[in-house]
């Protein structure tokens, strides 16, 4: 993934998809997504007939990782 000018991997257990969807089909999170982890959502795009909720990677990291990344 891209983060500010770096290019960064991220470990995770599975993916289904790698997709990329025009910025102007992104908005933010609607009211209903409200929760406990809604604070790592920073929006919710929309591709054809599915929306899909994009994740606040920059929420993900801690600010010791942040760093160590402005470092590089």
């Amino acid at each position: 993934m891209e983060l500010r000018t770096l290019i960064v991997g991220f470990v995770v257990d599975a993916v289904s998809e790698v997709l990329r969807i025009p910025a102007s089909t992104v908005e933010p999170p609607p009211p209903l997504v409200s929760g406990i982890d809604s604070e790592y959502i920073s929006g919710v795009g929309k591709l054809q007939d599915r929306l899909l909720i994009l994740i606040d990677l920059y929420r993900l990291l801690s600010s010791g990782e942040e760093t160590a990344l402005a470092a590089l």
